[in-house]
C-alpha cells in the first residue's frame, strides 16, 4: 500500500485531478506499489494505481492493465462501456520477484460493495488474462438489473474464475446461488468465452440468458471443473454451463473443445454439464463439437443430471435446432445426451425440435441418449448416427414421443453395448405421423446398428411401430429378446448375421 504522510486533503485532490488529466488511454493498476516511480504519471506502468477504486475513477482510461503482484486487488470493479481489463502475467519464474511464470493477476471482492461481484461488465467489455478469486457473490457479472447497457460485443479470454459465491446467498435472478459467471442480455449481443477456466465453487459456473433480442454465444477451449452447490437453503439446480433463451429471443450457440468435469452435489442435485434451453416462443440453434464431460466422483445423483441437455421447455412456438458431434461423455447420472420438448403446469404447443447427434462416445449413464417430448402438436426430427454407447446402467437409447404432429427418429450405425436393461426403447402415442427408423424404415436408415449384450431386452416398442432391420444383435441368430407392448410393434427382419465392424 502507498503511504502518504503530511499531505492535506486539498493537495491530494489536486494531485488526483492532475493525474487524471495526464492519464493515457492505457492505465495500470497493481496490488503492490512499493516499487513505483513517483516521477512518472500516476496510473502509468511505472507508477500504477494502487486500488481498483482509483483506476475505476479514471475517466480517460480505456484499457486497464492489471500488473501481476502477489497481493490481490480487492473490492471489485465496474467497467465502462467499451473498456478493456487486461492482466499482465507474471514473467520472472518461480524464483523471480514477480512470482510464478505466466501467473495471472488476481481480482477479488471480499466485501458487499458492488453486490460482492468481482467484475461488472458493461457494453462491449473485454476481460483478458485475469484470475477472479473468492468473491462474495459472482466473479464476473453482467445483467440488466445491474447495468442496463450490458450487451454488444463481449469477450472473456484467458480468464480464471474460482471460489465464487463465498456468501453462499441465494440469487433470485438465477433461482440458485450466485454463479461464477452470470450474464443476461436484453439487446443484441455477441459473447465470446475462450481459453478460460471456471470452477472450485459451490455454485453454477457459467449462466447466460438472452432475455430479448438476438444473441450469439461462442464458448471454446474452456474448462468447467470441481463445481458443487449449496444443498441447504438454496437450489438443487447447478449446471456447469447454462445457456438460455427466453421470450421471443433468438440465440445462436457454439460450444467447441470445451470440458465439464466433477460438478454437482454427491447427494441430491440437478447438475447438467451443458444446458442449452429455450423457454419461450423464440428460437435457438446450437452447435457442440469436441465437448468432454466426466463425473469421476459420481455427483449429480437422484436428479436429471446429464452430460448435455438441450431443447424447448415451458414454451409455445419454440424452435430449436442442435448438433452434437465428436464429443465424449462419461458417467453422467441420468443421460449422456438428453433432448427435451417438455412443458410445465400449462402445456405448450407447436414447438419444433430438430437435432443431429453424431460420432459421439457415451458411457456409464442411466440412458446413453434420451430423446423426450410431451408438448402438444410438436414437430420432432431426431437423427442419431455413428455413436458408441457403452455400459449404460439401464438403456442405450430411450426415445419418448407423445402428442406429435410429426415425429421422425432416424437411427443408423450406432453401437450400444452392455446395457443394464434394454438396448433400444421406443415409447409413444402420437396421433400424427410417427416414424421410428432404426433400419430399413421410411426415413431411409440403412440400419447397421450394433446392439450387443443387453441384459433384459434388445429392443422395446411401447405403443408405436418401429423399423429395426439390418442390424447386428450380437449373434447370427438375431435379437434375443424383442418386447412389444401396448400395441407397439418391431420389425427386425432381415437382421445382420455378422458384425458390420
Amino acid at each position: 500500500m502507498r503511504i502518504l504522510i503530511g499531505i492535506s486533503t486539498g493537495l491530494l485532490c489536486l494531485a488526483s485531478t492532475l493525474a487524471f488529466a495526464k492519464s493515457p488511454t492505457h492505465c495500470y493498476v497493481s496490488g503492490e506499489t512499493s516499487g513505483s516511480k513517483p516521477s512518472h504519471a500516476y496510473g502509468s506502468k511505472q507508477n500504477p494505481y494502487g486500488s481498483l477504486g482509483e483506476v475505476q475513477a479514471d475517466p480517460d482510461c480505456v484499457v486497464i492493465n492489471v500488473l501481476y503482484s502477489e497481493t490481490p486487488l480487492d473490492g471489485g470493479i465496474v467497467l465502462k462501456d467499451g473498456q478493456e481489463l487486461v492482466g499482465i502475467k507474471g514473467k520472472k519464474g518461480k524464483k523471480g520477484k514477480k512470482g510464478k511464470k505466466d501467473a495471472l493477476p488476481v481480482i477479488t471482492n471480499s466485501t458487499t460493495a458492488l453486490g460482492g461481484a468481482g467484475i461488472i461488465l458493461a457494453k462491449d467489455s473485454k476481460v483478458k488474462h485475469i484470475h477472479v478469486r473468492d468473491t462474495y457473490s459472482s466473479g464476473i457479472l453482467g445483467f440488466p438489473d445491474v447495468n442496463a447497457n450490458i450487451g454488444g460485443k463481449l469477450v472473456l479470454q484467458g480468464v480464471h474464475v474460482t471460489g465464487a459465491n463465498q456468501s453462499q446467498q441465494f440469487n433470485p435472478l438465477t433461482n440458485s446461488t450466485s454463479p461464477s459467471i452470470l450474464l443476461g442480455f436484453q439487446e443484441a449481443t455477441d459473447l465470446t468465452i475462450k481459453n478460460s477456466n471456471v470452477g472450485e465453487a459451490d455454485t453454477p459456473s457459467i449462466v447466460v440468458a438472452q432475455l430479448d433480442g438476438h444473441g450469439k454465444i461462442r464458448i471454446s477451449n474452456t474448462r468447467v471443473y470441481d463445481q458443487g452447490h449449496v444443498p441447504d437453503g438454496g437450489s438443487e439446480y447447478s449446471a456447469g454451463i447454462s445457456l438460455n433463451g427466453l421470450g421471443e429471443s433468438s440465440v445462436d450457440i457454439e460450444v467447441l473443445n470445451t470440458s465439464v468435469s466433477n460438478i454437482g452435489h454427491e447427494v441430491v442435485s440437478n447438475s447438467d454439464g451443458l444446458l442449452m434451453i429455450h423457454q419461450g416462443n423464440g428460437s435457438m440453434t446450437a452447435k457442440v463439437d469436441g465437448y468432454r464431460y466426466s463425473n469421476p466422483e459420481g455427483r449429480g445423483a437422484q436428479r436429471s443430471s446429464t452430460g448435455i441437455e438441450m431443447g424447448c421447455i415451458y414454451g409455445t412456438g419454440c424452435r430449436f435446432s442442435g448438433t452434437v458431434t465428436d464429443s465424449v461423455i462419461t458417467d453422467a447420472f441420468l443421460a449422456g445426451i438428453q433432448v427435451i420438448d417438455f412443458y410445465g403446469a400449462v402445456p405448450g404447443t407447436d414447438n419444433t425440435v430438430i437435432v443431429d447427434i453424431r460420432d459421439n462416445e457415451i458411457s456409464g449413464s442411466r440412458a446413453g441418449i434420451y430423446l423426450g417430448a410431451d408438448n402438444l402438436n410438436g414437430t420432432r426430427q431426431w437423427n442419431v448416427v455413428n455413436n458408441i454407447i457403452s455400459d449404460p446402467v439401464l438403456y442405450g437409447m430411450l426415445i419418448l414421443a407423445f402428442e406429435s404432429n410429426l415425429a421422425e427418429v432416424y437411427i443408423e450405425g450406432n453401437t450400444v453395448q452392455n446395457a443394464g436393461d434394454s438396448g433400444l426403447v421406443f415409447v409413444g402415442n402420437s396421433a400424427g405421423i410417427t416414424q421410428f427408423d432404426a433400419g430399413l424404415g421410411g426415413l431411409g436408415s440403412e440400419g447397421n446398428n450394433r446392439i450387443i449384450n443387453s441384459a433384459v431386452n434388445d429392443i422395446v416398442a411401447e405403443g408405436v411401430p418401429v423399423s429395426a432391420a439390418n442390424n447386428w444383435w450380437g449373434s447370427e441368430a438375431g435379437p434375443t429378446s424383442v418386447l412389444e407392448i401396448f400395441g407397439g410393434t418391431v420389425d427386425v427382419d432381415p437382421f445382420l448375421e455378422s458384425d458390420p465392424q
